[in-house]
């Protein structure tokens, strides 16, 4: 899973002085530095959504997923009609969510984000992958119910509840029957 990085063009001189230091920190691998950075160019309104979408790719990096997931959101709500930032965002937040074993949340994420950019493969790949643990989980959930069906349970409280259940079932049957 990739995550997308933007340094784009920015109009306030103080945010793009921000935006530039946490910039050079963050090639430099020194993320702590580029979130101080980051955090001080959101305090821009003209480079708002560029420094929180940095801010989540810092915190991503630093598996702090939590407050990448924020960090995106915030990017999100802060829209300057800049699809790139905005798709990157929304795919960003469907690799958190997978990353955090959410397939069907992520699912729509990723689909939010190839609304905007049909063309990404990282994000059909992704989206693949996400579909294909959902069913993993439903077979894993359809199995697990199935096996407690059949497995009686041991003590003798549980087991008078399993079998009124299965009494019910069977009279909910029998109704559906044709006399």
């Amino acid at each position: 899973m990739l995550l997308s990085f933007a340094s784009l063009g920015l109009q306030g001189q103080e945010g793009m002085k921000k935006m530039r230091a946490g910039d050079r920190f963050y090639q430099e691998k020194n993320l702590n530095k580029a979130v101080e950075q980051y955090l001080l160019a959101a305090e821009d309104p003209s480079t708002q959504s560029k420094a929180n979408y940095n801010l989540g790719v810092c915190y991503f990096r630093m598996n702090d997923l939590e407050s990448a997931a924020n960090a995106f959101d915030e990017a999100l709500k802060n829209k300057q009609d800049i699809p790139s930032l905005m798709q990157s965002s929304l795919y960003n937040k469907g690799v958190i969510l997978s990353r955090k074993n959410k397939p069907e949340e992520s699912i729509a994420w990723y689909k939010k984000a190839l609304a905007l950019d049909p063309a990404d493969k990282d994000c059909r790949f992704n989206l693949q992958k996400a579909l294909e643990e959902k069913r993993k989980k439903e077979k894993e959930n359809n199995k697990n119910t199935d096996q407690k069906a059949k497995n009686p349970p041991v003590d003798p409280k549980s087991m008078e509840q399993w079998l009124k259940s299965l009494q019910q079932k069977e009279q909910e049957i029998q109704q559906k029957l044709p006399p």
